[in-house]
């Protein structure tokens, strides 16, 4: 699945929110081969934005954007969709669209809620559309094709804010229900600082990608040594230049002295794990993964992921740096995030006409009023220790 449109509406604090994520035509002053854009492999010229890089201050909705991704792919799995915490005002309607690619498709989900607190008794409105991608499809004629299509269309009650989808168990083709085309279609990798907590993470034991990483970011690291259990790597060890060693049991880092480990380096070892297992997934959501490292250690990662990212997969990171603005990225490959009353996304190439090298100066000079105010901090009364 390649997501290019997504609308959130009263799920957590988006409102009227809307993220595309296709682009018509290269800005000026942008080279077309490049890294960050996708041609999808189906139809004609599918443009689509491969890599996102989305950046916000603390508490401006990254984690929570890419957490409510996980949730709908999840939902359309086949997994439960957990409410409770996750609709903003349970008296009004909450409504999520997805648009995406999908194998050979062109499609649309749109889930609506409305809820009924008095007897903890909820209604669903599910809709999904898919239209067969041909040869000479370019996206308009897609999205014209989507507007006539009927779809399937299903209404269902639930209680206890546990909702499950009904109508991803129609079919498509005789032998293919829709959950079908979805389980072999969706596969996703969010790392969100809530994953890092809720689950204890084995990392993948690839011994190269692990040398290679982990001594390119912490240069105190000589290498990485792996034991075998029942013929199969199980746990590995990361030796330190001055003779110290740390065991990693069951290549689970959780279970490592964290205080040997910087941040830095953890964070290390979850994108040794990410590259091992790159090509498995289609989505990948990095968030704050790389907050710890040095600014162009960052940037040298962020072009790394790029070009290993094909043109059937979609790479979204967030971060706080600015940095990564030096690079030469589209700007249409860029979001700004920020929170007020509600999380509102900022697309600077519907405002630029160009690809604009000065974008790094327009935010730093808070064009966009993306910074958050510091003006409670300045007026703080703090006691000078006596």
């Amino acid at each position: 699945m390649i997501f290019t449109k997504i609308k959130i509406d009263n799920f957590y604090l988006f409102k009227d929110f809307e993220y595309d994520l296709t682009f018509p035509r290269l800005l000026s002053g942008h080279n077309k081969d490049n890294i960050f854009d996708g041609i999808y492999p189906y139809g004609k010229s599918l443009k689509y934005k491969k890599v996102n890089i989305i950046i916000g201050s603390n508490a401006s909705g990254k984690t929570t954007f890419g957490t409510l991704l996980n949730n709908i792919q999840n939902l359309l799995y086949g997994n439960t969709l957990f409410l409770e915490k996750i609709i903003n005002d349970k008296t009004t309607e909450s409504i999520i669209e997805i648009e995406f690619y999908l194998d050979k498709y062109f499609g649309m989900y749109q889930l609506k809620i409305n809820n009924d607190n008095d007897l903890n008794l909820s209604t669903a409105k599910e809709t999904i559309k898919l239209v067969t991608i041909l040869k000479n499809d370019n996206k308009r004629k897609l999205n014209n094709k989507l507007s006539l299509e009927k779809g399937f269309e299903m209404a269902s009650t639930f209680y206890n804010n546990e909702f499950k989808s009904e109508i991803i168990k129609n079919k498509i083709e005789s032998d293919m229900t829709i959950q079908k085309l979805m389980d072999d279609n969706i596969s996703f990798n969010y790392r969100t600082s809530k994953y890092l907590k809720n689950n204890d993470t084995n990392i993948s034991l690839n011994k190269e990608l692990l040398n290679k990483v982990l001594c390119s970011i912490d240069n105190s690291v000589k290498d990485i040594s792996l034991s075998y259990k029942d013929n199969e790597f199980n746990d590995y060890r990361i030796n330190f230049k001055n003779g110290d060693s740390i065991l990693i049991e069951d290549g689970n880092i959780s279970k490592a002295n964290s205080e040997r480990l910087s941040s830095g380096t953890i964070q290390a070892i979850y994108l040794a794990d990410l590259l091992a297992n790159y090509k498995q997934t289609k989505i990948k959501y990095l968030d704050e993964k790389m907050c710890n490292m040095h600014a162009e250690l960052e940037n040298a990662i962020i072009i790394k992921l790029a070009e290993i990212t094909e043109n059937t997969q979609q790479l979204f990171i967030t971060t706080h740096s600015e940095s990564v603005l030096d690079l030469n990225i589209p700007i249409h490959a860029i979001a700004l995030f920020k929170r007020d009353d509600y999380i509102n996304l900022i697309n600077p190439s519907l405002i630029f006409k160009k690809n604009d090298r000065n974008l790094n100066t327009y935010i730093k000079n808070d064009y966009f009023n993306t910074y958050p105010s510091y003006n409670e901090i300045w007026e703080m009364e703090l006691k000078k220790h006596e």
